[in-house]
């Protein structure tokens, strides 16, 4: 098949879709908002040959049909920025306060350098392949607005890949989970304490939410140290606190956002329950009120085993055996989560790793800097992987 020189052909066109990840780079948006980011999606699958629909709140989509029939895969790849002002040096750095800090930009020009060599090799390809261009997957919310939306119709498995960087394991590598949970289920929290605000000069007279909060931010974190289960990994985390408006007052109200995070659905519903009653009882044993909500999350995102094996395969076959690393090359499992766990519910699916940037910063840091030399890597990953696995559903089908 001439398909087995992708990888050549999407180094052949690295130029312009750097051209294209650089754009979507300058013009970082969060969230559900992204009216450049998604234009240019949609205006370069435009010029590929697509019809691109919009799917959900701001999600992008577009469909190959190959001349034989069989299955369908779908490819994703998410779109938005984080919240955070750049602080590196490159010439087309946001300067709209937020910033691809997360590689999203990368994964977007990827998945659109592999539409193009999908398009090229439209006479030779098996099936269906879906492209999935996915909004605010950093909110967690995303990926389960477009599955609302009927973006896995007719969709067999599904693949995604996300880049990271600060490790020494060698820009390029592709690392391949192992059946399981690869990422951890989150869910994020807010606890309102409410009090009775005085003069700080007389704190008898009121009740004091700022202390109460204090109390219950420390009490929590013996959840994870001495509830939860030693291989849960669970983790929890307050990230921002805010109360009082004076330095002379009692604070009448406080309040506590945060994360918390667990690979077991048991241990995320015990610690959602836990978190619930020991906020409510310590606001209670200070005289105050507690009130628990929870916003957005996601379940852990669980590979599946059999897909992992073939995409191995596919990856080793398209850059070579020791382009190709499991898990534990990175030190065991991730600890961020990742709302493609609402699609690996749905259908059998596997996210992959891809190494850009050994000396770089970690990901979400003001300063990581990406290298731009993966992104035909990834496209090649994205459309080989989609091929063979299509091709290699038909050839079992007619056994």
């Amino acid at each position: 098949m001439s398909y087995e020189n992708l990888l050549a052909e999407a180094r052949a066109s690295a130029g312009d879709f750097a051209e294209i990840r650089r754009y979507i780079h300058a013009h970082a948006e969060v969230g559900f908002d992204l009216p450049h980011t998604a234009e240019k999606v949609r205006e370069v699958l435009a010029y590929l040959g697509y019809e691109p629909k919009t799917c959900g709140k701001s999600g992008v989509v577009a469909t190959v049909c190959g001349k034989k029939e069989g299955s369908c895969m779908l490819l994703r790849a998410d779109m938005d920025a984080l919240p955070i002002k750049e602080e590196t040096e490159l010439q087309f750095a946001a300067e709209n306060g937020n910033m691809h800090a997360c590689g999203h930009d990368m994964h977007t020009a990827m998945l659109l350098c592999a539409a193009k060599l999908l398009k090229m090799h439209e006479n030779e390809l098996c099936g269906k392949v879906v492209l999935m261009f996915q909004p605010a997957e950093e909110t967690l919310e995303g990926a389960k607005d477009m599955v609302e939306a009927g973006v896995l119709e007719g969709v067999q498995a599904a693949l995604m890949l996300h880049v990271f960087s600060g490790e020494n394991i060698g820009t390029g590598k592709i690392v391949v989970p192992p059946h399981g949970a690869s990422a951890p289920a989150a869910d994020y929290f807010e606890i309102c304490v409410h009090g009775k605000g005085c003069h700080g000069a007389a704190p008898q007279n009121g009740r004091d939410a700022l202390l109460a909060a204090c109390h219950t931010a420390v009490a929590l974190q013996g959840l994870c140290a001495r509830e939860a289960d030693v291989g849960a990994g669970a983790v929890l985390t307050i990230g921002k606190m805010r109360a009082g408006s004076a330095a002379n007052a009692v604070a009448g109200e406080a309040v506590l956002s945060g994360t918390m995070r667990a690979f077991g659905a048991q241990s995320r519903a015990t610690l959602k329950e836990r978190l619930a009653k020991t906020a409510v009882s310590i606001g209670e044993a200070f005289g105050t009120s507690a009130r628990v909500s929870f916003g957005s999350g996601c379940p852990a995102l669980i590979n599946n085993g059999g897909l992992c094996e073939s995409v191995r395969r596919y990856c080793a076959e398209l850059l070579g055996e020791g382009i190709v690393a499991d898990s534990s090359a990175l030190g065991g499992t991730a600890g961020g989560s990742e709302d493609f766990a609402y699609i690996a519910e749905k259908v059998p699916a596997v996210a992959l790793l891809l190494c850009a940037g050994e000396n770089s910063y970690p990901l979400h840091h003001p300063k990581v800097v990406f290298d731009e030399s993966t992104i035909p890597t990834g496209g090649a990953v994205y459309a080989y992987t989609a091929m063979r696995w299509n091709e290699e559903c038909r050839m079992k089908s007619a056994e």
